[in-house]
C-alpha cells in the first residue's frame, strides 16, 4: 500500500481520514486486503489513499474526473498518481477562473498513455507539447 498505509491502518485512523477529507457517511471505507481486486464491483470502487492526501480527490467526484475515467475505460486504481494531480489541477483551475474545460479541450493538451508493469496496466497523462500544458 505504500507510505500512506499508516494513515488508514486502524478503524480509528480510518474514521479520522473520513473526517479530514470530508468523505460522506454513505461512502463506506475499508483498507483493502491482499486478496482484494483493484477492479470496481457493483458495490465497491477502490481508490488509492494518496489520491486524497496528495492529489485533492474529493467526494462527490467531479463530473470531469468521472468523464475521464469513463472515456478511457479506466478504474481509479489504473490511473497514475500524477494523472490525478493533472485532472484535479485542471478542475481547480476551471473553478478558479470560472470557466468550463471540456474533455476535448483537455485532450488537446494531454494524451492518455499505457504503462505496462508486472502488476498490470496503468495509465498516465502525457502532455502533447512541453510548451503548452494546462497544469504544470
Amino acid at each position: 500500500m505504500g507510505m500512506w498505509k499508516h494513515r488508514v491502518d486502524t478503524p480509528t485512523k480510518l474514521d479520522y481520514f473520513r473526517r479530514e477529507f470530508s468523505i460522506p457517511a454513505d461512502v463506506h471505507l475499508r483498507l483493502a486486503g491482499d486478496d482484494d481486486s483493484i477492479m470496481p464491483t457493483t458495490d465497491s470502487m477502490p481508490f488509492p489513499v494518496v489520491a486524497f492526501i496528495e492529489c485533492g480527490l474529493r467526494f462527490p467526484l467531479d463530473p470531469f474526473f468521472l468523464e475521464n475515467l469513463h472515456i478511457y475505460r479506466l478504474n481509479p486504481m489504473q490511473l497514475a498518481i500524477n494523472s490525478y494531480r493533472v485532472i484535479n489541477g485542471t478542475i481547480a483551475l476551471a473553478k478558479q477562473e470560472n470557466t468550463r474545460i471540456t474533455l476535448a479541450d483537455f485532450q488537446y493538451y494531454y494524451t492518455m498513455c499505457r504503462l505496462k508493469s508486472e502488476k498490470g496496466h496503468f495509465y498516465y497523462l502525457k502532455p502533447r507539447s512541453t510548451e503548452y500544458k494546462i497544469v504544470a
